[in-house]
């Protein structure tokens, strides 16, 4: 009976386990499907966004390519020539983010040098310069055509100095513009060459012009002054020559933006007692009264005393730093009165050097208990 039952017992639990195996069977068929459905659903979502994709990037194509062909005939400087009238302007990275200006060709802007020193770049001053520029040739009138011919129309690009080029890319047709290699983008073509030009249509000479350069300028900036670089070609507009501004250094001020620095050195008994000073300044020598315990390295501000500001009003301030200067090669006599008058002195005549002698007071005091704990 006992082993009947352990038989009957096995095969109810073979029985069970194969139920058992039939509903994981199930149940993996049935999230399978899951899986297969979800996956069917994820790829017919990334269809569409591969189809949304692509037909994007086609729109940006057709875009670009519109935009390109629209802005090869597009010449950004003539547009700004519009707006811009005034006689010269100041380039410089550090104040403006730009060193050339704008509107103009720069192969047509020369660039000449000139050097001032500190005070004449602090007031302003005019100058006249000889200067080596293109201008047009007096033979061809600029043609570039000997007298009695004419150019000739380029028959690559028809007189417009640009042809189009059709590139195929991964995005499609892509069209450009660049410059006709025949004519070398001028658009026509010079059969016989003027003899005085040679063909290029301008010629170098000199000429002497005046440069105002404005109060304020520094080191290193450029001074642009319109129309008064090489002639333009093809009855273009004339470029602009720069001017680049060295400014010596002075012995006396140091220039900080606006601001104008000097130190000036005191004796002890002026810093001891006070006194009035007699201040150099980019205007003249001003007088400027120190208090009585002024101590090393003290700067006073003069202000409206610095350099004008460009294209602004107002002027930047005058920093005066004062330097006390220690006497040397004393003789005994000096050596005594000084260290008798050292023994009259007490520590309330030394704001600093009792302040620093309390704190070391302390720190010994803070680091004692530190050690006893």
């Amino acid at each position: 009976m006992e082993a009947l039952r352990y038989v009957e017992g096995n095969e109810h639990t073979r029985r069970k386990t194969t139920g058992k195996k039939k509903k994981e069977k199930q149940k993996k068929t049935t999230d399978g499907g899951k899986i297969y459905r979800m996956a069917l659903s994820n790829l017919s979502r990334n269809k569409e966004k591969t189809i949304v994709v692509i037909a994007s990037l086609s729109l940006a194509v057709i875009l670009l390519n519109s935009i390109f062909t629209v802005t090869a005939s597009f010449d950004m400087n003539t547009y700004l020539k519009k707006f811009v009238t005034s006689d010269f302007m100041i380039g410089n990275a550090n104040y403006f983010g730009m060193q050339h200006y704008w509107g103009r060709d720069e192969e047509n802007a020369p660039e000449e040098s000139l050097t001032e020193s500190f005070m004449e770049a602090c007031k302003g001053l005019s100058y006249e310069m000889e200067i080596n520029r293109a201008e047009v040739c007096d033979t061809c009138h600029g043609s570039g055509a000997k007298p009695g011919t004419s150019p000739k129309t380029c028959p690559d690009c028809h007189g417009s100095g640009q042809v189009r080029v059709q590139q195929r890319s991964m995005f499609g047709m892509m069209t450009s513009t660049r410059p006709c290699s025949r004519c070398g983008g001028k658009g026509k073509l010079i059969e016989t060459p003027c003899p005085t030009c040679n063909g290029q249509c301008r010629v170098q000479r000199k000429k002497k012009i005046t440069v105002a350069v404005p109060a304020g300028i520094d080191d290193g900036q450029t001074l642009i002054v319109g129309g008064e670089g090489n002639c333009g070609i093809n009855g273009g507009p004339s470029g602009d020559l720069n001017v680049r501004i060295t400014v010596r250094k002075d012995n006396i001020f140091e220039r900080k933006g606006f601001d104008v620095w000097c130190e000036i050195p005191i004796t002890y008994s002026q810093a001891v007692l006070g006194d009035e000073l007699t201040v150099p300044t980019i205007d003249g020598n001003v007088k400027y009264s120190i208090p009585e315990g002024t101590q090393p390295g003290t700067v006073f501000r003069l202000r409206g005393k610095g350099i004008k500001k460009l294209q602004r009003d107002g002027r930047g301030d005058q920093m005066v730093r004062v330097v006390i200067e220690v006497p040397k090669k004393l003789n005994k006599k000096q050596k005594d009165a000084l260290q008798n008058f050292e023994k009259e002195l007490t520590p309330s005549n030394y704001e600093k050097r009792s302040s620093f002698f309390d704190k070391i007071k302390q720190f010994g005091e803070d680091l004692k208990k530190n050690f006893q704990q």
